[in-house]
């Protein structure tokens, strides 16, 4: 037994050695004498060499030219193909080299060409095809080749070599479905317009086929769960298609300056650090999706032109820049949270039908603003998370169906309106999280007349926090409430004199609109700072006034309840029109139509005056001497302060020629100044 094991390596070595002999018996050789078609004798001086190769070896000298008249494959370890002349065929011919070597330095030009796992590739020569196919394990390429149509790596390595060439003829295509391509020496030309086509069902490394210049479309389609890792940023100038699968840009940046496909379920799988740069000049046709719910790049923009839509869905974070240069981002689904800056300028707007959320998380206020497509510019969501007390300002009209959260900071929709839909709900406002409204703008809120509680509408200015409280009463009709606030009172309502630069007030002008055109009944609660209290405001006696019928009316004088910290407030009941609200106090004199409204207790002598005013009661001359009395224009505005002399005379020389009121304690009185 010990025998016979020794002697069983012997014995497979000469069997070997004995098929390998065998098999060189029956092995021919070919030698080309003359130019003409493969199967031609007269080509090889005799018989002509099969169209089926296994273990032959064939060659065709320089100077000769062998036309292949039929698909050729060469299907042998042994099998050697010598091309030092030329070796030609149609376009749609087919050169097949399943196993065995192609050697020489001449020229090959033939149709489609298929590298098998058993083949050897030693040709220097010149290789141009119009379609190659590779599977083989390390196809080493020192030729000088050009591939006119496609060329697909299903297998193993593309390797081009020193002295070797590669050149993808112009509209060509590279296709990568278990392949892969590297560059160890060799010249790569990729300046004519090509495309790339990630194939089959497993994950690809991306590589030297995308670093083309001319490169156009790319298409990614690896079967659902797989991926195409980028490893250098990507600018695609044709058309990004995402069939199936992700495309991962592994911390590069993507550039979509062409389109998006329409079609396709794949996504793309974004990290942190890449940036995403949308710059088609004519607009995206079909849908930018994102993997799963973590999302992020670095910057993100957006530069359409004119009215020209780019979409996108899925959950993204944005934590560096997002720029919105031009155009109109549509958000299909999903949230964009933007984490970090908004870029200044720009006129892009964000489309949304309402299923879409934003989140603003940035740690400090935006730089630019949000506006949004007119006509589409519905939210689901809208949480405000701005970090150091920051702003963000919205330049639209804006509707929010779902939840308007303000976890920090404030939304500042200036002179527009921001409406929420009959569902939606405010939460976590407050005297650091709130509305800020410009002249005109509003937070609209429709309301159920008869409900139970009030509803509170948290506005205030850049500087202060006003919010109001409104209640429809039992009996009114329901509707759309619209409160807005701003600083500053004016003796007319919007317009005139300022009235808080002397007078006794609450600095801020409460908006109150509604599309309630009949039968409305409603209560309000006006609450302010005590730091927007001005010109020794007595919040011990105050009410709320009206602008109404051309003037600022009075109610009740109460005292101002205290809220919490440095908040009060008044509330007026049973308002059944609406127009500008303020807070004023009993000393408040908020212009001519009150003043005109006042009985004298004395009169002035003499009227015009042109440099001394007299004061005279009814039983003689006013005695009131070095009493200060006000002087004020017809808006009501405190204009001079001056003693009565012991004659009972105020010098008003200095004062430009008009209409002028003069108080004394709680009486005034008319002149003309010449």
């Amino acid at each position: 037994m010990k025998h016979n094991f020794l002697l069983t390596p012997i014995r497979s070595i000469m069997l070997l050695t004995a098929m390998f002999v065998l098999n060189n018996m029956f092995a021919a050789t070919f030698t080309a004498v003359a130019s003409g078609n493969w199967s031609s004798a007269v080509t090889w001086g005799g018989s002509a060499p099969s169209f089926s190769v296994n273990d032959d070896q064939i060659t065709i000298p320089s100077g000769i030219t062998v036309t292949l008249d039929n698909d050729l494959t060469v299907n042998g370890l042994l099998a050697e193909l010598t091309v030092n002349g030329t070796l030609n065929s149609s376009n749609t011919t087919s050169f097949n080299i399943i196993a065995g070597t192609v050697n020489g330095a001449g020229t090959i030009d033939v149709g489609n060409t298929t590298f098998g796992a058993g083949s050897v590739l030693l040709f220097t020569g010149i290789f141009t095809t119009e379609n190659l196919t590779n599977s083989m394990l390390n196809l080493q390429v020192a030729a000088s080749m050009t591939v006119n149509n496609t060329m697909t790596l299903s297998a193993g390595v593309f390797n081009l070599r020193p002295g070797g060439s590669l050149m993808l003829a112009n509209g060509g295509t590279i296709v990568l479905s278990g392949g892969s391509f590297v560059n160890n020496g060799g010249t790569l030309n990729l300046t004519s317009d090509y495309n790339v086509t990630y194939s089959g069902n497993a994950h690809i490394d991306a590589g030297l086929e995308l670093s083309g210049t001319g490169l156009q479309n790319v298409t990614i389609d690896v079967g659902d769960g797989n991926s195409v890792s980028l490893s250098a940023d990507l600018t695609v100038n044709g058309t990004l298609t995402l069939a199936s699968g992700y495309l991962d840009l592994n911390g590069h940046h993507l550039v979509i300056a062409g389109d998006v496909a329409s079609t396709g379920n794949g996504s793309i799988m974004t990290t942190a650090t890449s940036n995403l740069t949308i710059s088609s000049s004519s607009g995206i046709a079909g849908t930018i999706r994102f993997a799963g719910t973590g999302s992020a790049v670095n910057n993100f923009t957006l530069s359409t032109g004119g009215t020209n839509q780019a979409t996108i869905a899925g959950d993204l974070k944005v934590n560096g820049v997002l720029t919105l240069t031009s155009g109109v981002l549509v958000i299909q689904s999903g949230t964009l949270d933007i984490a970090g800056n908004i870029a200044g300028s720009g006129t892009a707007t964000i489309s949304s039908s309402g299923g879409a959320n934003i989140i603003i998380s940035s740690p400090n206020a935006p730089t630019g603003s949000l506006q949004f497509t007119s006509g589409s510019n519905a939210l689901n969501n809208l949480t405000i998370n701005i970090n150091n007390g920051g702003t963000v300002n919205i330049g639209s009209n804006l509707v929010v169906n779902g939840n308007l959260n303000f976890t920090k900071g404030r939304l500042n929709i200036g002179s527009n309106s921001l409406t929420l839909g009959s569902s939606a709900t405010i939460t976590n406002y407050g005297s650091s999280a709130y509305i800020i409204t410009g002249t005109g703008g509003s937070l609209g809120i429709n309301l159920t007349a008869g409900s139970a509680s009030a509803t509170v509408f948290p506005v205030g200015t850049a500087n202060l926090y006003f919010p109001a409280t409104v209640k429809l009463n039992t009996g009114s009709n329901s509707g759309m409430v619209m409160v807005g606030v701003t600083p500053n009172v004016y003796a007319h309502g919007t317009s005139g004199t300022d009235l808080t630069l002397m007078q006794h007030a609450v600095d801020a002008t409460w908006d109150i609109r509604s599309n309630i055109s009949s039968n409305m009944n409603m209560d309000i609660q006006l609450m302010w700072d005590a730091a927007a209290e001005v010109n020794g405001f007595n919040r011990q006696s105050c009410y709320i006034s009206h602008y109404i019928d051309g003037k600022w009316d009075a109610s009740a004088k109460v005292a101002a309840s205290p809220q919490g910290g440095s908040m009060y407030s008044l509330t007026r009941t049973n308002i059944s029109s609406l127009s500008p609200f303020a807070v004023f106090d009993n000393a408040t004199v908020t212009g001519i139509e009150r003043i005109s409204g006042k009985t004298s207790a004395f009169e002035i002598y003499p009227n015009p005056a042109v440099e001394t005013l007299y004061l005279y009661p009814s039983n003689g001359r006013y005695s009131a001497s070095g009493k200060t009395v006000e002087i004020m224009n017809i808006s009501g505005l405190v204009l001079a302060t001056v003693v009565i002399d012991e004659n009972g005379s105020v010098n008003v020389a200095s004062l430009p020629a008009g209409m002028y009121y003069i108080k004394v304690d709680n009486n005034i009185n008319k002149f003309t100044k010449m």
